[in-house]
């Protein structure tokens, strides 16, 4: 049934891209309805997709429009209009794993997933919006998300292993 959920709200991300800018808040509030349904490794993965659909817009819904003198791109205009929203969402991954870590064996599986979407979303919000979404959290949150973000800057976008 997620799976489902998880196609749907895809879909919209991708056909329905420009129709959501003003609709932000409903796209992260599925996002995280979908987050705390997940089961397995599976859904994990799907999670980790739609993440991904949302925070890295694809490249033909922006065309040229005339000459292109812009010295910003359409696309890193979207991502910053996602990145003013989507901290909320790095608070409810963050919960989610810290909730549910010593619950379950498979939660490691799911757990990869989790924190490559997690290290999206503090790719697409590093510097102020990292600190205001760390500003909000409890202190077992906020040493998770320490955790994550020196992962990130080990493994991220600037490593030198890509």
């Amino acid at each position: 049934r997620q799976e489902k959920k998880s196609l749907v709200v895809s879909r919209i991300f991708l056909l329905k891209r420009n129709s959501l800018k003003k609709r932000l808040h409903l796209a992260i509030n599925s996002l995280s309805s979908l987050l705390f349904t997940i089961q397995n490794p599976k859904q994990a993965l799907l999670f980790y997709r739609l993440v991904d659909n949302l925070c890295n817009p694809p490249q033909f819904h922006y065309k040229s429009r005339g000459t292109s003198q812009e010295l910003t791109s359409q696309v890193a205009k979207e991502r910053r209009h996602v990145g003013r929203h989507i901290g909320v969402l790095l608070q409810n991954i963050i919960l989610t794993v810290i909730a549910r870590s010593n619950t379950t064996n498979t939660w490691s599986e799911l757990n990869v997933h989790l924190r490559a979407a997690s290290l999206l979303i503090i790719d697409l919000i590093y510097g102020d919006g990292l600190k205001a979404v760390s500003a909000g959290m409890d202190s077992a949150s906020r040493a998770y998300l320490k955790s994550l973000f020196e992962y990130y800057k080990v493994h991220g976008r600037w490593s030198s292993d890509d």
